[in-house]
């Protein structure tokens, strides 16, 4: 009896094993994937920007909106005001340095309130998978969810937390 009780453990251990080993294995691929993926030149700052043309003494003679109909000038971080960067962490991503692009504790969080109420609670979405579907605005679907997540990974790893949250700001 005892036998039958060490084997039991033997296989669930074993089974642990292989899993935590699967889900490694599954890491690596992953991010060796986000680490050889490049950002598409379509998702570039200089399709938002509109064009300002001024005279001499500076003051405006034409404005011309950007590709998709926006006026918009790009500021670069260091102009962006502190307290606005702080105010969209707090409403947004307050983990926005925590995480690679995807916040599993989030996820979690959303899965758990979601199941508790029986319906759509709480969202999960990272500044950076925001600014992907700011990007590429599709249906909401799971599938489209994952979607965003590979790309806010890559977003996070190219750019960094300064990085999406200025592009973030800049397009918002």
């Amino acid at each position: 009896r005892k036998r039958a009780r060490l084997r039991w453990w033997r296989r669930c251990f074993f089974l642990f094993e292989y899993s935590l080993a699967t889900l490694a294995v599954g890491y690596v691929v992953l991010m060796c994937v986000v680490w050889n993926t490049s950002i598409p030149k379509v998702w570039s700052t200089q399709n938002t920007l509109s064009l300002r043309l001024l005279d001499r003494d500076g003051h405006y003679l034409v404005e011309k909106s950007a590709k998709n109909g926006r006026f918009g000038v790009w500021l670069p971080g260091h102009q962006i005001p502190k307290h606005l960067h702080v105010m969209t962490m707090a409403a947004e991503d307050h983990r926005l340095y925590e995480h690679p692009g995807v916040d599993v504790w989030s996820i979690v969080r959303a899965l758990w309130s979601n199941i508790l109420h029986q319906r759509r609670v709480s969202g999960a979405s990272t500044l950076a998978m925001q600014l992907v579907r700011q990007f590429r605005p599709a249906k909401r679907t799971y599938r489209n969810k994952l979607r965003e997540m590979f790309w806010a990974l890559v977003l996070r790893s190219r750019w960094g937390a300064e990085g999406v949250m200025r592009e973030y700001l800049n397009r918002a």
